[in-house]
C-alpha cells in the first residue's frame, strides 16, 4: 500500500511540474513556436499555440491575424471575423491583406453588406493602375450582391450533410448515380489523410433503401497509388469513366467484364488534348459528350464544350457551350437530366455568390438557355460542384466544402420541395456592377455609352502570363489604332471602347503567333464590360494558325479587301522571324466535287503566297498546299460547320 501511494505521489508531483512549467512559459515563447508550426504548415498546432497567445495578450496584432487565417483555413469564419476585425483596426499601417481577409471572412460568413464594405475600401487604396486587382475587386462585391440577392429569395428546397459513412474528414467529393439511383461513385481521399499531398482514390456505396453502405475502394486497377479521381460511368455501368494527372491531366475509360475491370485507355481526341479536361459527362444513349477544358478557343479558364458521336465511333470536333454557358471565369462539371433538356454544370462567374455556384440552363434546339444560378440555400458563398440528379429530377447529390463540412469537402443531399426540380429553380439576373467612387465603375452613364474591354493574355497550353501588345482598330478608322501592353505579371489588359461601333483587337508578341478578335458591340449591348482573353501560340515547327481574317469572292481565289489587314499582320510575322518556313494550306467544305474542292483550295493558298512574294518574301519561304474537304475541324451538315472548314492555314515547316 505505501508503495501505491508512493507512485500516485510522484505521478501527482511529475503532472504538477509539467503543468507549472506550461503556465511558467511566457507569451513570448509561445508565439515563436505558434510561428514555427505557422510556416511549418503545422495548422492545428499553430491554431492551438496561438490561442493560447491570444488569451495572454488579446490586443496582440500578429497573432489576431495569423488566428483569422487558420480559422478560415479550417472553415470556421464566424471565429475568423472578431480576430480579423481587431488586427485590422489596430494595425499601425493599412494593410491590405488585413483588409481582404477580414472581407472574405464576412463573404463566407454570409455578412455581405460588410464583405463589401471592406472591398471598397481596399479598392479605395489600390493603384488605378493596378487593373487586375481592380478587377478582382470588382468580382468580389458582385459575389457578394449575388448572395444578398439569392439569400433574400430563397428557393424550395431543402439541403442536408450527408452523416453516415460517405463523408469523412479527408475529402469527398464528385458523387455519381447509377444503377437506378441505388449505386453511388464518389472520390475520396481519406485513405491517405496523413500525407501533405493526398493522393484520391475512388470509392462506391450501395443505398438498402433507407441507408448508403460504407464506402468501398475499388480494387485495381481502376485505383492506383496515384491519383484517380471518378468522371462518370455509362448508363449500364459497364464503362467507368476516370480522371489522371496524364498529359496535363486528361479522362481515361475502363470497360468491365463481370467483375472485372480492364485496364484504362485514354479518351482519344478532340476530348482529351494537350490542355487540361477535368471532367465529362457522356449522355445515356452514348451519343453526346460534355466535357470541360481549358483549351486555348475558350471565354477563360475552364469552358464546357459538347461533342457528338459519329457513324464510325469517332467524337465530332468539339463546339464551345457558348457565352449563355461559359464565362472568363472556370465553368466545370457538367451533368445532363434524365430527359436531356436541362444542364448542370458549376462556375466562379455568371451570378456566383463566391467560389463554385451550381446553375442549371434549358436546351433549346442546338442552344443553351442563359445559365440560372440555383439559388439559396443550394448555394453558398463556398465551393458548390459536381451536383447529380435522380432519375425522377426531386433530389441530388453535390459536393460543398461550406461551414459544418467535416471533411475540406463533403457530399450533400439536396430535396427539391415542387413537383418538378427543374421548376424551382431560381432565375436570378446578374447584379449590376456595384457603383464606387473612383473606379472603373462608373455611378452614372455618360452620354457616350462605353465598355470596359479587358482581359488577359496567356501562353497556350501553359496558362503562364504574356507581357504582349494588344491593337485595337475600329472600323473606318485604321489609320488610328489604340495600344495597350498586358501586363507582365498578370497578362492583364484593357481598353475602353464605344456601344455601337465595330473593332478589331489584336495580340501580339515576339515569338508567338499573333491572335485577332472582331467586336460588334451594338448600342443594346447590355453590359458594362466585356472580356477576351488571348492564348498565344509559340512559334515552333509544327505549329499551326488559322488565318480567320481571311476571305475570299465566292467560288473564287480573289482575295477580297477585306483580307487586307490579316495579310499585313502574315507578311509582318514573316519579316520579324527571318528563318521561318511555311506552309499555306486551303481547305474547303465537302459541297463540291474532290477535284473541283482540291483544286479551288491549292488557287487559294497560292493567291495568299503570291501576295507574300510580291512583298518581298522570298520563295524558298513559302509552300501552296490544297487540301479540298480532306482535312474537316467542324461538322459539314451545318452552314457554321462548313463556314469553319472553309479556311486558309499557316503551318510552321522550319524556325
Amino acid at each position: 500500500m505505501k508503495i501505491l501511494r508512493r507512485v500516485l505521489f510522484l505521478a501527482f508531483c511529475l503532472w504538477f511540474s509539467a503543468v507549472a512549467q506550461s503556465q511558467a512559459q511566457s507569451p513570448k515563447k509561445i508565439i515563436a513556436k505558434a510561428d514555427k508550426a505557422f510556416f511549418r504548415d503545422e495548422s492545428e498546432k499553430a491554431l492551438s499555440l496561438y490561442e493560447q497567445a491570444l488569451a495572454a495578450q488579446p490586443d496582440n496584432i500578429k497573432v489576431n491575424y495569423r488566428l483569422g487565417l487558420l480559422y478560415l483555413q479550417f472553415k470556421q469564419p464566424h471565429k475568423a471575423v472578431p480576430v480579423l476585425q481587431k488586427a485590422t483596426k489596430h494595425a499601425p499601417e493599412y494593410r491590405p491583406e488585413y483588409t481582404l481577409n477580414l472581407a472574405q471572412a464576412y463573404q463566407l460568413n454570409g455578412n455581405f453588406d460588410e464583405a463589401i464594405t471592406q472591398y471598397q475600401a481596399a479598392l479605395a487604396k489600390t493603384n488605378k493602375r493596378n487593373e487586375t486587382e481592380i478587377g478582382n475587386l470588382n468580382k468580389k462585391i458582385t459575389e457578394c450582391i449575388s448572395g444578398q440577392n439569392l439569400r433574400a429569395q430563397p428557393i424550395s428546397a431543402e439541403v442536408h450533410q450527408i452523416t453516415n459513412a460517405l463523408n469523412s474528414a479527408a475529402s469527398d467529393h464528385g458523387p455519381i448515380l447509377f444503377n437506378n439511383d441505388k449505386s453511388l461513385i464518389f472520390t475520396s481521399s481519406r485513405q491517405a489523410q496523413a500525407k501533405k499531398n493526398p493522393d484520391e482514390n475512388i470509392y462506391f456505396s450501395e443505398f438498402d433503401g433507407q441507408n448508403w453502405s460504407a464506402p468501398q475502394a475499388f480494387p485495381k486497377p481502376v485505383n492506383t497509388s496515384d491519383h484517380d479521381a471518378a468522371a462518370g460511368i455509362s448508363a449500364d455501368g459497364n464503362t467507368l469513366y476516370i480522371y489522371r494527372f496524364e498529359n496535363g491531366g486528361d479522362i481515361y475509360q475502363m470497360k468491365r467484364n463481370g467483375s472485372t475491370w480492364g485496364e484504362p485507355e485514354e479518351m482519344p481526341e478532340p476530348i482529351n488534348s494537350e490542355f487540361y479536361e477535368p471532367s465529362i459527362f457522356i449522355t445515356a444513349d452514348n451519343q453526346y459528350a460534355f466535357f470541360a477544358s481549358d483549351r486555348y478557343d475558350g471565354f477563360g479558364g475552364l469552358d464546357l464544350y459538347i461533342t457528338l458521336r459519329q457513324p464510325d465511333g469517332s467524337w465530332s470536333e468539339p463546339m464551345n457551350l457558348g457565352s449563355n454557358i461559359n464565362t472568363e471565369y472556370d465553368e466545370d462539371a457538367p451533368f445532363v437530366s434524365a430527359d436531356g433538356m436541362t444542364l448542370y454544370f458549376s462556375s466562379r462567374g455568371h451570378n456566383s455568390m463566391g467560389g463554385y455556384d451550381l446553375f442549371s440552363s434549358n436546351s433549346e434546339g442546338i442552344t443553351w438557355s442563359k445559365a440560372r444560378n440555383l439559388g439559396f440555400p443550394i448555394n453558398s458563398p463556398f465551393d458548390d460542384i459536381y451536383l447529380v440528379t435522380t432519375s425522377d429530377g426531386n433530389q441530388g447529390f453535390f459536393s460543398s466544402d461550406r461551414v459544418g463540412s467535416v471533411g475540406e469537402k463533403d457530399i450533400y443531399a439536396v430535396t427539391f420541395r415542387s413537383a418538378i426540380a427543374t421548376d424551382s429553380l431560381l432565375a436570378v439576373a446578374e447584379p449590376e456592377p456595384f457603383p464606387m467612387k473612383d473606379t472603373l465603375v462608373a455611378a452614372a452613364k455618360p452620354a457616350v455609352q462605353t465598355i470596359t474591354l479587358r482581359g488577359k493574355v496567356t501562353e497556350a497550353g501553359l496558362g503562364s502570363p504574356l507581357a504582349a501588345q494588344l491593337v485595337l482598330t475600329e472600323q473606318n478608322q485604321l489609320d488610328s489604332p489604340v495600344y495597350a501592353n498586358a501586363d507582365s505579371l498578370s497578362g492583364g489588359y484593357q481598353f475602353v471602347v464605344t456601344k455601337g461601333k465595330k473593332y478589331s483587337l489584336v495580340a501580339r508578341k515576339e515569338g508567338y503567333f499573333y491572335a485577332t478578335e472582331n467586336l460588334i458591340l451594338p448600342e443594346s449591348f447590355a453590359r458594362d464590360t466585356l472580356a477576351k482573353n488571348f492564348a498565344l501560340k509559340k512559334i515552333k515547327t509544327g505549329a499551326k494558325l488559322v488565318l480567320n481574317n481571311l476571305f475570299f469572292e465566292y467560288n473564287s481565289d480573289k482575295l477580297t479587301a477585306s483580307s487586307r489587314d490579316e495579310l499585313s499582320r502574315l507578311y509582318d510575322l514573316m519579316e520579324e522571324n527571318a528563318g521561318l518556313s511555311v506552309e499555306i494550306s486551303g481547305h474547303t467544305d465537302s459541297r463540291g466535287s474532290a477535284a473541283y474542292n482540291q483544286a479551288l483550295s491549292l488557287k487559294r493558298a497560292q493567291a495568299v503566297v503570291n501576295y507574300l512574294k510580291e512583298k518581298g518574301i522570298a520563295t524558298e519561304r513559302l509552300k501552296a498546299v490544297g487540301f479540298g474537304a480532306q482535312k474537316p475541324i467542324a461538322s459539314n451538315k451545318t452552314e457554321n460547320g462548313r463556314k469553319q472548314n472553309r479556311r486558309t492555314e499557316f503551318k510552321v515547316l522550319h524556325k
